[in-house]
């Protein structure tokens, strides 16, 4: 039987040959350059690296909580005046709060956030957390941020607000 890899006779010279027409192809034909291979990589890194500016794309990614700020702005030692909520189940787990801003509108119809106070919280006559009807305003303008961590925090005040009290991301 006729085997036509094995019955090829080895020439002197055709290594040499096929050596020669491949770096002459590879000579006729560059290689084409694909610079978005480099860039995408780039911008990702610089992203991840650049702390929260990936959180500027993302929405919020921790749903089991939201907090609910009095105020905008940031506390002597860090920190916020705010409350807030996490909603827990009969199996332990945590439920998932699908509207921050709904959520957050409650606590001040409740007269739970208070602007004045130093922590941000109502206060009864004792000094413990209660909520006050008599001072159950909600803000003109509330914004949708997300902390650092990923939870939505909704602040007083127009879009921008976030940035103003050093949050890297804003949703609405």
């Amino acid at each position: 039987m006729f085997d036509p890899v094995d019955d090829i006779e080895p020439t002197p010279g055709r290594e040499e040959r096929t050596r020669r027409a491949l770096v002459q192809y590879a000579a006729a034909h560059p290689r084409r350059r694909r610079p978005w291979l480099f860039v995408i990589p780039v911008i990702l890194v610089a992203s991840v690296l650049g702390g929260g500016a990936i959180n500027l794309l993302l929405p919020a990614s921790d749903r089991t909580q939201v907090h609910c700020f009095a105020r905008a702005e940031v506390r002597q030692g860090g920190g916020y005046p705010e409350a807030a909520i996490a909603i827990g189940r009969p199996n332990g787990k945590a439920a998932l709060i699908k509207d921050a801003l709904k959520a957050c509108t409650q606590f001040w119809e409740t007269g739970l956030l208070d602007s004045e106070q130093a922590d941000g919280l109502s206060r009864d006559s004792t000094g413990r957390t209660a909520p006050d009807p008599a001072n159950a305003v909600v803000p003109d303008e509330l914004t949708v941020c997300v902390l650092p961590g990923g939870a939505p925090a909704v602040v007083p005040g127009p879009r921008g607000v976030c940035a103003g009290v050093g949050l890297p991301g804003e949703l609405r």
